[in-house]
């Protein structure tokens, strides 16, 4: 059975989370309210909010949750680079590009 996310809006609660796997390269795009998310292997989780985005990073396992509630859409695999998210706002450009500094280059996610 194959089942197409793309179009369709997935609610997520607070102690309820969404587990995917093999899902890199895959764009997470919240819709609505704050969603937390951790991936196997990333020392850090990230919090999306109304607009912005995730690029999966890996096929280990991925949690998506609710802050409290919010909605998420699982896009088709597009991302110019993995791993990465596209904030915004332009503090929240400029908070991701001062962490990474030290770290790997930034990579952009096309959605």
């Amino acid at each position: 059975m194959e089942i197409d996310l793309s179009r369709s809006e997935l609610t997520v609660y607070r102690n309820g989370p969404l587990r995917l796997s093999k899902a890199r390269g895959r764009v997470i795009r919240c819709v609505e309210g704050r969603v937390w998310i951790t991936q196997a292997g990333q020392w850090e989780d990230v919090f999306l909010g109304p607009g912005e985005t995730l690029c999966v990073a890996s096929d280990g396992l991925l949690l998506i949750e609710g802050a409290h509630e919010g909605k998420v859409r699982v896009l088709p695999p597009e991302c110019r680079g993995l791993g990465s998210r596209s904030p915004g706002s332009a503090f929240q450009r400029w908070l991701v590009s001062a962490r990474t500094a030290t770290q790997t280059p930034s990579r952009t996610c096309s959605r």
